[in-house]
């Protein structure tokens, strides 16, 4: 869990000397039950299609989720209590 002023947005850097994506959970990020990668439910085991982690190194951030729909949207801090989530 990441604490954000509403006012922000969010930017996870990635960085790896080595390939990371080699057991499950390395290199995937995950929003709730959303895969942020993929824009899919949720899963532990790597997946190339849809393409479910990120490929460390080679990409160095990830600053929003795809939407599953082709879209990639910007990651903010909404207020709590509202119910919203990705």
């Amino acid at each position: 869990m990441l604490p954000l002023y509403q006012r922000e947005a969010l930017w996870i850097s990635l960085h790896s000397d080595e390939p990371a994506a080699r057991a499950p959970g390395s290199g995937q990020v995950g929003t709730g039950a959303v895969c942020a990668i993929s824009g899919e439910a949720w899963d532990d085991a790597l997946s190339q299609s849809p393409r479910n982690y990120a490929v460390l190194p080679g990409e160095p951030w990830l600053d929003g989720i795809n939407s599953a729909d082709g879209h990639i949207r910007q990651c903010v801090a909404v207020p709590l209590g509202r119910g919203a989530t990705v």
